[in-house]
């Protein structure tokens, strides 16, 4: 099935729109629930708008899209590695841009118990290296965070502090 017959089929789209390469989180939200979220990763990238679109806006930050990274994650490995890979990117990004939205996620989805939260392996691909992003990540985690997510950011903030410490240890050897 193509994503334009997709769309049509579980939303009141046209055809234009499907093949503008653009989706809303309304509509991948509609595939994933008639298609399952493997299924709607692997229509996503046919079409290309997991890259012009579900990408870019999930890496926004917006919380509509943060919904939408949620149902797509266990899918994301259906079209390959790559899409699991480009959806933990945008998910690193967000996380800069809105911590306290992406944190719970990120945390269910990366640091399973008894994981610290926010530690990353000195070698972890990240946006600017793992050095440089952890301290970008500890001045967005700066501003009070909402009441429920105090603790998570003090874990988070001692994940960083952890993670600075094995990169420093690393660059010693």
């Amino acid at each position: 099935m193509t994503l334009a017959r997709a769309f049509a089929a579980t939303s009141h789209i046209d055809s234009r729109t499907a093949h503008s390469k653009a989706a809303t989180p309304q509509e991948v939200l509609a595939l994933v629930k008639s298609h399952g979220p493997g299924e709607t990763v692997v229509q996503l990238d046919r079409s290309g708008a997991w890259t012009s679109s579900v990408l870019p806006d999930v890496a926004s930050a917006r919380s509509d899209w943060i919904d939408v990274a949620r149902v797509l994650y266990p899918g994301s490995d259906a079209g390959g590695r790559e899409e699991l890979e480009e959806l933990e990117d945008a998910l690193s990004e967000a996380l800069l841009k809105a911590p306290y939205r992406v944190l719970p996620l990120v945390r269910e989805l990366w640091w399973k118990p008894p994981t610290t939260v926010c530690t990353f392996g000195w070698d972890s691909e990240l946006p600017g290296g793992v050095e440089s992003y952890v301290q970008r990540l500890k001045i967005s985690l700066s501003t009070s965070p909402p009441a429920p997510l105090g603790r998570l950011r003090s874990e988070c903030l001692q994940g960083i502090e952890a993670t600075l410490k094995e990169v420093k240890a690393k660059k010693a050897h």
